[in-house]
């Protein structure tokens, strides 16, 4: 079985619309159709050859049209045999039909429309359709699939993290039951040096504080100093 989108006003070819495929259709050369207002993406059709019928979502800006039906961008309507796809503002209309494959000698309708030489050229612009995807949509659907994107990686890194923790980690003493610090120390730790008030006790969450331009700050004003007398 073939499925044919038909120019009802005959303006091209038939085009081939492979199962389950999708086809991005709008204004260009494989429509003919100069229309400013007519997106070069103004459809996207997806054939359904068990359920002999169209998927038609619009991804232009003005409407399209099935039968009564008026679109607009992100709306989805099936296009059933008999029904008119108008492709925009009720312009430039659409026909589907449905050839099923045997061996008698009757005409498709790319034989029946075009010569040979134009068949084996819609043929092939046919597969040319075939392998296209749709790259623009609607801002909102973009965003919304960014943000499922981000959150499922987020929610990876996760629980690969916890499941890291819990797989190296090593028994310890509950925080509660630690003793407060003893004194005051420090500790040198490479580049880092940790000072512990007495008396701290420990505790799952600590408070920082950026003290840079605040109670730490140069008489010059400038972010660095410019000796080391510069400091206040």
């Amino acid at each position: 079985m073939q499925c044919f989108l038909i120019s009802q006003d005959k303006r091209h070819d038939p085009v081939l619309l492979p199962d389950g495929v999708t086809v991005v259709l709008g204004r260009g050369p494989e429509t003919l159709v100069t229309d400013k207002k007519c997106s070069r993406t103004q459809v996207e059709l997806l054939a359904n050859y068990a359920y002999r019928s169209v998927r038609v979502t619009q991804r232009g800006v003005n409407p399209t049209s099935v039968e009564e039906i008026h679109l607009h961008c992100g709306d989805s309507t099936t296009l059933q045999e008999g029904e008119t796809l108008c492709l925009v503002n009720g312009l430039y209309p659409y026909c589907i039909h449905f050839e099923q494959d045997d061996n008698s000698t009757k005409k498709n309708p790319l034989e029946f429309f075009c010569s040979k030489r134009t068949q084996k050229k819609t043929e092939e612009d046919g597969k040319a359709h075939a392998v296209k995807r749709l790259k623009a949509s609607c801002p909102s659907e973009d965003e919304e699939d960014d943000d499922s994107f981000v959150a499922e990686k987020l929610r990876q890194l996760q629980e690969t993290a916890v499941r890291a923790a819990q797989t190296h980690s090593s028994p310890q003493k509950p925080l509660s039951k630690l003793a407060p610090q003893p004194s005051d120390s420090w500790e040198d730790r490479g580049k880092l040096l940790v000072f512990t008030k007495k008396g701290v006790v420990p505790s799952t969450k600590v408070a920082g504080f950026d003290l840079d331009g605040t109670l730490i700050t140069t008489q010059s004003g400038k972010v660095f100093p410019t000796s080391p007398d510069d400091w206040r």
